[in-house]
């Protein structure tokens, strides 16, 4: 055997054929395929669409990562986010009605390692619901995310929270309709808000503290 067929990475899984898809999230179960219960999926424009739209349905909790053409500047920029992915300090939100907020609170510390030991609750005028944003520490993760839970990403300087589903559709929608992913958002535009997706559409949820849970004192 040759040296190249020795080192070649080979897949965990190799799946041809009719409906391969629709068996996906039985392979993405398997603690050999995702051990940490996360998986990123990467597509491309186009055709790669109607992938992303049956795999959401499987697997609710999958982050996407659109590959805009085949180039290097494509590929490096998708591995800059594939790299944030990977980071295990993981910023959470788990929505919850006003009456459950008490035992949401108690279900996210008993599933989850809190980094900072707070959890921010946050409310919308948008929204009847609540939003409890945390930190946790992936690499302790024992457990699946909870039910009603996203992974967000964090601009600092204008606390600014969002997915990166949202904010390709931002770009799309600020840069007539194309994903470049080197467009300059104007995050001022967004200070105090949550950016998320409904269908197509970008959804934003301005936001304003509603309390802060110390877990010191838990």
């Amino acid at each position: 055997m040759s040296l190249l067929a020795r080192s070649f990475p080979a897949p965990l899984h190799v799946d041809i054929s009719s409906g391969a898809l629709n068996r996906l999230h039985l392979f993405i179960e398997d603690q050999r395929i995702a051990k940490d219960s996360r998986v990123a999926v990467i597509f491309s424009t186009g055709s790669g669409l109607q992938f992303k739209a049956l795999i959401s349905k499987q697997i609710p909790s999958a982050s996407f990562f659109e590959l805009s053409d085949g180039s290097l500047t494509a590929a490096n920029e998708i591995a800059e986010q594939l790299n944030e992915f990977l980071d295990l300090n993981k910023l959470f939100c788990t929505f919850t009605s006003p009456a459950e907020l008490e035992n949401t609170v108690a279900d996210i510390n008993r599933r989850y390692s809190i980094l900072f030991n707070k959890i921010f609750i946050l409310e919308s005028p948008q929204s009847d619901e609540l939003m409890c944003t945390y930190n946790i520490d992936a690499g302790n993760m024992a457990a699946s995310p909870m039910a009603n839970t996203i992974l967000l990403h964090r601009k600092k300087e204008s606390n600014t929270l969002y997915t990166i589903n949202a904010l390709n559709t931002l770009i799309q929608s600020l840069n007539g309709g194309v994903l470049d992913k080197s467009y300059v958002v104007s995050w001022n535009d967004y200070k105090n808000c949550i950016l998320l997706t409904s269908g197509p559409n970008i959804r934003r949820l301005d936001t304003a503290i509603h309390k802060i849970v110390d877990l010191s004192n838990h």
